[in-house]
């Protein structure tokens, strides 16, 4: 089974948690769903999400206007949750059909808070949660 994040620990008290999911599909909306995937892998872990990065990948025949839409969609719900966008990049490929939207999520999991302090956010406790991506955001602050 693959892990779905990892932890870099930048002090002694806290940890870097990284999470990363990659989503395709034509909605307007598959940007906020991938970031939904990423960011509930890291509060499934206990991590508490800081920033995502953005990479879209676009049929040759999208518009702009489709890409627009798709960041101010992101944008708007990262926003709303606290979360900042720290990158965002987005091409055309004649390799894709519809948009593959890639997303890397970053967040604070502090050491030391529980009894499971010595238990490491990721490691051998395998995936990430349900796979009920779709839960509201705001169900988790």
């Amino acid at each position: 089974m693959e892990e779905m994040c990892t932890a870099v620990q930048i002090k002694d008290t806290e940890d870097s948690v990284y999470a990363s999911a990659v989503v395709s599909g034509n909605s307007r909306n598959i940007g906020v769903y991938g970031i939904l995937r990423a960011v509930l892998d890291l509060e499934t872990r206990g991590a508490h999400a800081i920033g995502v990065s953005v990479q879209v990948i676009l049929p040759t025949y999208a518009y702009e206007s489709r890409l627009k839409e798709m960041f101010r969609c992101m944008e708007e719900k990262c926003a709303a949750w606290g979360i900042a966008m720290t990158c965002a990049k987005a091409e055309v490929s004649p390799a894709v059909s519809q948009a593959v939207v890639s997303v890397t999520a970053v967040g604070r999991w502090l050491l030391y808070t529980s009894e499971a302090a010595d238990e490491p956010p990721c490691g051998e406790r395998g995936g990430a949660g349900t796979g009920d991506e779709t839960n509201n955001m705001e169900a988790h602050r």
